[in-house]
């Protein structure tokens, strides 16, 4: 399969991008259930998908070989955002990638960054509704610009709902919290509605570091 084709798919699928320079690249990858909707970008509420997958390193006539699962809007759980090999997956990963049927805190889990990379991990705290998308995302600037550096999103939180980030890039990371809570407008934050951590927090981390960070979700700014 080549990027863009539409159709129908017996998965799991074999894709490939070739041809492209030098550089860094985010990846976005759905199953647009609704052919019929001429909109760029996934419907998150009814198209299976990957959270947005990067910053991936290509180097020109060098193959990089990235696993992608998509995740059912209507599945609970966490969401298993970038697999760069099958051999990455431990037991530990498949834990945390299950639905919780008990809330895990910091304590519960082994924090281990992938080679090369920091982790990021801690809580997210909510007291309110828990309807909507969960989403922990981070940019590499403040204010923020551009995609972001970082991503992890819940579509059916469990709160004080637990988060792992093992492939930060080492480097400032600036992070925010918050429960998107009307889908069809992407994943934009929207102050007025979303419950959201007050701000973007600064996080440093080097290859190896783990750092705890935890976030306490307010009430939208009418």
């Amino acid at each position: 399969m080549e990027a863009g084709e539409s159709g129908s798919f017996e998965f799991p699928v074999t894709y490939e991008i070739t041809g492209l320079p030098s550089g860094e690249y985010y990846m976005e990858v759905y199953g647009d259930i609704d052919v019929t909707d001429t909109s760029h970008g996934p419907n998150l509420a009814k198209d299976p998908a990957a959270s947005q997958i990067g910053p991936l390193t290509v180097v020109q006539g060098t193959p990089l070989k990235t696993d992608v699962a998509l995740v059912d809007p209507s599945a609970p759980g966490d969401t298993v955002e970038e697999v760069e090999s099958p051999a990455d997956i431990t037991e530990d990963d498949t834990e945390l990638s299950d639905t919780h049927s008990e809330v895990l805190t910091p304590g519960d889990v082994t924090v281990t960054p992938k080679q090369g990379f920091g982790a990021i991990y801690g809580t997210v705290a909510w007291d309110g509704n828990a309807d909507g998308k969960l989403i922990v995302l981070g940019f590499s600037t403040s204010p923020p610009s551009g995609p972001p550096t970082l991503m992890k999103s819940f579509p059916k939180p469990l709160f004080p709902q637990f988060y792992l980030i093992d492939n930060v890039t080492p480097g400032t990371h600036y992070l925010l919290a918050y429960l998107d809570k009307n889908s069809s407008d992407g994943m934009t934050n929207n102050p007025e509605l979303d419950p959201a951590s007050v701000g973007f927090r600064g996080v440093t981390v080097g290859a190896g570091d783990t750092q705890l960070e935890d976030f306490w979700l307010t009430v939208p700014q009418q």
